[in-house]
């Protein structure tokens, strides 16, 4: 496989998983901790609830 798309593929995890950890963090900060929902994070990031697992 050449690199190029490794570094691809990587940037984009990568990127799915700052987005899910921006939007977690917003979400505790307005709502609290105990308010916050996987479907609400994952709903808020624009990805599936499983896709969220997965990061």
């Amino acid at each position: 496989m050449p690199k190029l798309w490794n570094e691809t593929i990587d940037a984009h995890r990568r990127a799915v998983r700052d987005a899910c950890l921006d939007t977690t963090a917003a979400l505790v900060a307005e709502h609290g901790l105990l308010s916050v929902t996987m479907s609400k994070i994952a709903e808020e990031t624009g990805i599936g609830r499983a896709t969220l697992y997965k990061y």
